[in-house]
Protein backbone atom coordinates (compact mmCIF):
# COMPACT_ATOMS: atom_id res chain seq x y z
CA UNK A 1 0.00 0.00 0.00
CA UNK A 2 1.35 3.41 -0.97
CA UNK A 3 1.54 6.20 1.61
CA UNK A 4 -0.83 9.15 1.14
CA UNK A 5 0.99 12.23 -0.12
CA UNK A 6 0.15 15.74 1.09
CA UNK A 7 -1.38 17.93 -1.65
CA UNK A 8 -1.45 21.69 -1.00
CA UNK A 9 -4.90 23.30 -0.91
CA UNK A 10 -4.11 25.58 -3.83
CA UNK A 11 -3.18 22.61 -6.01
CA UNK A 12 -6.32 20.74 -4.96
CA UNK A 13 -8.44 23.81 -5.76
CA UNK A 14 -6.89 24.05 -9.24
CA UNK A 15 -7.48 20.35 -9.86
CA UNK A 16 -11.14 20.69 -8.86
CA UNK A 17 -11.58 23.85 -10.92
CA UNK A 18 -10.15 22.33 -14.09
CA UNK A 19 -12.20 19.19 -13.51
CA UNK A 20 -15.39 21.23 -13.32
CA UNK A 21 -14.49 23.13 -16.48
CA UNK A 22 -13.91 19.91 -18.40
CA UNK A 23 -17.11 18.34 -17.06
CA UNK A 24 -19.28 21.37 -17.89
CA UNK A 25 -21.32 21.17 -21.10
CA UNK A 26 -20.06 23.16 -24.04
CA UNK A 27 -21.42 26.70 -24.00
CA UNK A 28 -20.44 27.56 -27.56
CA UNK A 29 -22.96 25.28 -29.26
CA UNK A 30 -25.45 27.04 -31.49
CA UNK A 31 -28.98 27.26 -30.11
CA UNK A 32 -31.62 25.89 -32.45
CA UNK A 33 -35.21 27.14 -32.04
CA UNK A 34 -38.01 24.58 -31.75
CA UNK A 35 -40.09 25.11 -34.90
CA UNK A 36 -43.01 23.09 -33.50
CA UNK A 37 -43.86 25.86 -30.98
CA UNK A 38 -45.55 28.83 -32.66
CA UNK A 39 -43.96 32.03 -31.37
CA UNK A 40 -45.58 35.25 -32.57
CA UNK A 41 -43.39 38.04 -33.86
CA UNK A 42 -42.79 40.97 -31.52
CA UNK A 43 -44.44 44.24 -32.41
CA UNK A 44 -43.45 47.71 -31.22
CA UNK A 45 -45.33 51.00 -31.40
CA UNK A 46 -43.91 54.29 -32.71
CA UNK A 47 -42.33 55.16 -29.36
CA UNK A 48 -40.55 51.81 -29.22
CA UNK A 49 -42.75 50.24 -26.51
CA UNK A 50 -43.69 46.60 -26.85
CA UNK A 51 -47.28 46.06 -28.01
CA UNK A 52 -48.96 43.37 -25.91
CA UNK A 53 -52.14 41.76 -27.23
CA UNK A 54 -54.33 39.15 -25.60
CA UNK A 55 -54.24 35.65 -27.05
CA UNK A 56 -57.18 34.22 -28.95
CA UNK A 57 -58.07 31.96 -25.99
CA UNK A 58 -58.14 34.70 -23.33
CA UNK A 59 -61.28 36.42 -22.06
CA UNK A 60 -62.28 39.31 -19.81
CA UNK A 61 -62.80 36.85 -16.96
CA UNK A 62 -59.24 35.50 -16.91
CA UNK A 63 -57.50 35.75 -13.55
CA UNK A 64 -54.89 38.51 -13.39
CA UNK A 65 -52.56 37.98 -10.45
CA UNK A 66 -51.00 41.42 -10.87
CA UNK A 67 -54.30 43.20 -10.13
CA UNK A 68 -55.24 43.42 -6.45
CA UNK A 69 -53.59 42.41 -3.21
CA UNK A 70 -53.08 38.73 -2.47
CA UNK A 71 -51.89 36.77 0.55
CA UNK A 72 -50.20 33.46 -0.14
CA UNK A 73 -49.72 30.59 2.25
CA UNK A 74 -47.42 27.76 1.27
CA UNK A 75 -47.50 24.50 3.14
CA UNK A 76 -46.10 21.03 2.72
CA UNK A 77 -48.54 18.21 2.16
CA UNK A 78 -47.48 15.46 4.57
CA UNK A 79 -49.88 12.70 3.52
CA UNK A 80 -49.65 11.11 0.17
Amino acid sequence: MHPVRYVPRSAMLLILLFGMIEAAPAQDRELVPDASIPIPALQFDKSGALVIRASSTSSQHDFDYLVGTWKLRNSKWLHG
